[in-house]
């Protein structure tokens, strides 16, 4: 197995047009990213909307973040704020005019947006770059790890499959 040793807060460029995406490690059900903005929002008008949920935590800087009302979520009139993970934010600002919410993430704030959750970036911080970690998954449960077969197969505990050469 490879290791690899880096630092999130290092390697920043200095010159940044657009957001700066790295993929730090992944699989088939989760992605994790280090994202660095600088200034930067979402396009006027542009909502994200993905199929995996998102966990994000900014690291250094700071972010403010609008997130729209579920339909489910206006049907019953609980508005935005019952949608959003976790609850207890105290940015967290509902806007009935507008039907989101707006949350400011500073340094050590994190915020799960489940799937389809319709999200942008309103701003990042233009004094110093905004470091985020971000984790992308799978909102299903992918099911039981893989078929190992029958336990007299895989030999006694921590043995690990391995056969005597005697």
């Amino acid at each position: 197995m490879t290791h690899f040793v880096g630092n999130l807060f290092s390697d920043i460029p200095g010159d940044l047009p657009d957001e700066c995406v790295q993929q730090l490690a992944g699989n088939p059900h989760v992605r994790i990213e280090r994202i660095v903005s600088a200034g930067h929002a979402s396009p006027p008008g542009f909502w994200y909307d993905q199929d995996e949920q998102e966990w994000v935590m900014v690291l250094q800087g700071e972010a403010k973040l609008s997130i729209q009302a579920s339909e489910a979520a206006l049907a019953d009139g609980g508005g935005a704020q019952s949608q959003l993970q976790p609850k207890s934010l105290s940015q967290l600002q509902s806007q009935p005019q507008t039907r989101h919410s707006v949350v400011v993430l500073k340094a050590g704030d994190q915020l799960l947006i489940p799937a389809h959750q319709k999200h942008r970036v309103e701003w990042t911080s233009a004094s110093e770059p905004t470091i985020w970690l971000a984790v992308f998954f799978s909102p299903e449960d992918p099911g039981p790890p893989e078929d190992l077969g029958p336990p007299e197969q895989l030999g006694p505990p921590g043995d690990l499959g391995a056969t005597d050469q005697t």
